[in-house]
């Protein structure tokens, strides 16, 4: 078993429901600061199947451009640290973010899907 390296995540996953941007972004910024400074990748890799992960999809669907660009760098960097072998939420987040390619209103700008 493997000690969490921090406890301030699940305090702030409720910042995927708040309607602020700026608490969100702020929220995005410390789950990704927390997240990618954790040594202990199962934690990660467990936060995300079971409570994070449907929050950052949601975050993808997000009407500022900024938090999705956060979100999909997040993932990006995510799934090069960590060997995350979840097909069911990998071909979800394939998805949402084929979605997003030239979807009105907000069709997807983010340099790095295209």
């Amino acid at each position: 078993m493997f000690k969490r390296s921090s406890n301030s995540i699940p305090k702030i996953i409720y910042i995927f429901y708040i309607k602020d941007r700026n608490i969100r972004k702020q929220g995005l910024v410390k789950i990704s600061k927390e997240l990618l400074s954790t040594p202990h990748k199962e934690y990660v890799q467990q936060l995300l199947s079971q409570s994070l992960m449907n929050g950052l999809l949601k975050t993808l669907e997000d009407p500022i451009e900024k938090h999705r660009e956060m979100t999909i760098s997040l993932f990006d960097k995510l799934l090069d640290e960590i060997n995350f072998e979840d097909k069911v939420l990998l071909s979800m987040l394939i998805l949402r973010i084929i979605s997003r390619l030239n979807k009105i209103p907000f069709a997807e700008t983010c340099k790095w899907i295209k």
